[in-house]
């Protein structure tokens, strides 16, 4: 069974959040309630999963922290 990285099972996890996220986001569109807090919670996730895709290494701190 081969292993994944974290970073690999961090982002399926959080797909599958967005994944629900969305679906939830549709029910309250065709529902018309309107919350603003989830909006932000739903615009958070989406930041934090195309920074952990943009960033080659997720979990390693920079050279320069470090010192």
């Amino acid at each position: 069974m081969p292993r994944f990285s974290k970073k690999a099972n961090l982002v399926k996890e959080l797909e599958a959040v967005i994944q629900v996220r969305t679906i939830k986001a549709y029910l309250q569109f065709y529902l018309d309630v309107e919350d603003s807090f989830e909006d932000e919670l739903d615009y958070y996730v989406l930041v934090k999963l195309a920074l952990l895709k943009s960033k080659w290494y997720a979990f390693w701190e920079s050279i320069s922290k470090m010192e």
